[in-house]
């Protein structure tokens, strides 16, 4: 029996793609054999076009099936590009994640798209580029903090902090901005460091 119905909205192709990124991420997979599974990837724009519908039927599209849920979301495959230094592929899927045109793949939640932001500023610090990276993760706040994600906007400032603003001496910026987030959850300023 196929995992989805051939009338479905939703891609198969798309669907396994992303299951085996998410293992990739969560799974106690090797480094060697990740780095042969992404050389397997459709390239991220062919991914985010594996997801955009067209029900004429309804009136309805093209639209990215993203609209509906993040099962999808190419913030996946730019977390496992991170992990593995993939830099341009990296930024270019979080660039994705970020297009608002759901025709061209885009993905219209604003958490999706504060931890596409808190990605690109991680690749980008890692990078050197401290300058791009801070307005990243700034992007990143904004996103989480626009949709009431407080803890999202924690983690955008802790990563700010950690990657930027420490080297630059201003981490008692960060720090500040970080307890005044902290203070309106219910998880302590521990916890949220311990968080990925």
């Amino acid at each position: 029996q196929p995992l989805v119905a051939e009338d479905s909205t939703i891609n198969p192709s798309s669907l396994l793609w992303m299951l085996r990124v998410v293992w990739g991420l969560v799974g106690n997979v090797d480094k060697a054999e990740l780095e042969q599974f992404t050389e397997t990837l459709p390239s991220p724009r062919e991914l985010a076009l594996l997801d955009v519908v067209h029900v004429p039927e309804f009136g309805m599209g093209p639209f990215s099936i993203r609209m509906i849920c993040g099962y999808c979301s190419l913030l996946w495959p730019a977390l496992l590009f991170e992990r593995l230094g993939k830099v341009e592929l990296a930024l270019e899927c979080c660039a994705l994640v970020i297009e608002t045109d759901q025709s061209k793949g885009g993905d219209p939640h604003l958490e999706m798209h504060s931890m596409a932001y808190r990605c690109r500023g991680r690749v980008l610090a890692t990078s050197g580029d401290n300058a791009q990276a801070e307005a990243a993760f700034e992007e990143s706040v904004a996103s989480a903090s626009r949709a009431d994600l407080w803890l999202l906007e924690a983690l955008a400032i802790r990563d700010l902090t950690d990657c930027v603003l420490r080297s630059v001496g201003r981490e008692a910026e960060g720090e500040s901005r970080l307890g005044r987030v902290v203070a309106r959850l219910a998880s302590s300023l521990a916890e949220v460091r311990q968080l990925p």
